[in-house]
């Protein structure tokens, strides 16, 4: 009875069932057996709900057996252990088996290490399940760089850079922690967090109703911890507002998120399909004037000279939560005197290169910009009629327009074939035309890449870049795959990738 007891013991101590640990302490028995007999094929251990426990061996019923095959046994020896015993049937035979003292503290130190593992299982599989949501734990214990949250299913390490900047831990408090991470090792496996986005999202839905039923989502989530956050929010019923919901009667909901997060601002906004509004609403309390979509998943975003401050955020952490919020690569802030002067700043350059490039007036260049016409290739590239429609334009005038544009694009060519050569280089980039334009290649020029070869090694992607560094030459992706399987000498069908 006392093996038993002790394994009842362990059993409660583990939170582990106890047939379990019977039946890790009847495959020790079992080792223990085969040390002693060998055969383990057919070696058994048994261990009784009592604490006794017996070892045995099992074999196969026989007419005659060949050779020494232990698993065996022929009938007329059967039939002396279990008188019905028939071919084909199994018979069994108790071996005389002891455990000494020496034994029995080897063998409870044996299970007590195999009940390590397979505790570590059970808490893998109860965690896992609850992966990603919040849990109310005890504090065991705390140091300085971590803190042991203790479940009725086991433990969770808490580290310093999962904890809230406010956070005073002590053991013997209750916390509330959001599982980040669950592990299958020897060593800690369960981690929670207090900062992770996933804390913010479980507590706004714990205190949120209509976020549990699905009438409302959270779309994105982005943290400042300790300072500020931003939380996304939409209905899928038009006749209630997501953010109201949200905050609550008197921002009661809110600030219950806000005092389990130690004092943490959140700003709860509307989310929209529309990235440009999206955008808008993530600055929030700032207004917005114009957002202005730029290439590469970047925005220039626009506010009066009074709004500026409130939309960058102290350290710009407004933006920056925004641009998370918003899942962008980039976000520019401006005012109406910035944005006003970047353009006025555009249209003289292109103002310029038409001037230069056509020989043309000031005046003259500014209508075919206001019209569209920002670049000599815009030029060549329109029906004649169009640009004859221009006031002040007629066909004559429009004809004599795209032959100067026309001669400018060839004594380019030609400009940049002799610099090709004079480097040494191939002219085989020029085969492009019209492809991309000229201006396109004394880009790629200006960028080191010189041969249609070494334009074919690059990807998609790593072209597109290299446009963007001119705000008239940027093309789009789907552009940047024609241009490099063109030069790959390969026909690009619609749709496929690169």
């Amino acid at each position: 009875m006392k093996a038993l007891e002790v394994i009842e013991a362990i059993a409660r101590e583990r939170c582990i069932e106890q047939q379990t640990v019977m039946q890790v302490m009847e495959s020790i028995l079992l080792e223990h057996a085969i040390s002693k007999y060998g055969n383990p094929d057919v070696l058994k251990a048994k261990l009784f709900d009592d604490g006794s426990f017996e070892v045995y061996i099992e074999q196969t019923v026989v007419e005659t057996k060949n050779g020494n095959d232990f698993g065996k046994i022929e009938l007329e020896k059967a039939l002396i252990r279990n008188p019905n015993a028939s071919i084909g049937s199994m018979v069994k035979e108790v071996l005389p088996f002891s455990v000494g003292k020496a034994d029995i503290e080897k063998i409870f130190l044996t299970l007590r290490s195999r009940l390590n593992a397979v505790q570590k299982a059970k808490e893998y599989e109860i965690f896992h399940q609850k992966l990603g949501t919040i849990l109310t734990g005890y504090i065991k214990r705390t140091d300085i760089t971590e803190a042991v949250i203790s479940f009725p299913e086991g433990e969770g390490i808490l580290r310093k850079v999962d904890m809230l900047p406010n956070d005073i831990l002590r053991a013997g408090n209750y916390i509330k922690v959001y599982v980040k991470d669950v592990k299958e090792s020897q060593g800690r496996q369960v981690f929670l967090s207090r900062t992770h986005e996933g804390f913010l999202r479980e507590l706004l839905k714990a205190e949120v109703p209509e976020i549990q039923d699905g009438i409302v989502e959270i779309k994105s989530v982005a943290r400042d911890v300790g300072s500020l956050s931003k939380i996304a929010v939409h209905s899928t019923r038009a006749s209630i507002n997501p953010v109201s919901v949200c905050i609550g009667a008197y921002g009661s909901r809110i600030q219950a998120v806000t005092k389990e997060l130690l004092g943490e601002k959140i700003s709860v906004i509307e989310w929209s399909e529309d990235i440009h509004q999206f955008l808008a609403n993530s600055l929030a309390p700032a207004q917005v004037l114009k957002v202005i979509e730029k290439p590469n998943n970047r925005y220039e975003i626009v506010t009066s000279q009074e709004q500026f401050s409130k939309a960058m955020g102290r350290g710009g952490q407004n933006v920056i939560l925004a641009k998370r919020l918003c899942g962008v690569n980039a976000i520019k802030l401006l005012t109406e005197e910035e944005e006003a002067k970047i353009y006025q700043e555009q249209i003289a350059q292109q103002a310029n290169n038409l001037i230069s490039n056509l020989e043309i007036e000031e005046m003259m260049a500014h209508l075919l910009i206001s019209e569209g016409f920002t670049n000599v290739e815009k030029i060549i590239n329109s029906p004649i009629e169009k640009i004859a429609n221009l006031n002040g334009f007629d066909e004559e005038l429009a004809q004599a327009l795209k032959d100067r544009a026309n001669e400018f694009i060839k004594t380019s060519i030609e400009k940049t074939k002799e610099e090709l050569k004079m480097q040494g280089k191939d002219t085989s980039l020029i085969n492009l035309i019209p492809i991309i334009s000229i201006d396109h290649i004394n880009l790629l020029i200006a960028n080191k890449i010189m041969q249609k070869n070494e334009l074919a090694m690059l990807d998609a992607g790593e072209v597109k870049d290299i446009f963007e560094e001119d705000n008239d030459l940027n093309i789009s992706f789907e552009k940047a795959r024609e241009i490099i399987a063109a030069a790959r000498g390969i026909k690009l069908e619609t749709g496929e990738g690169e």
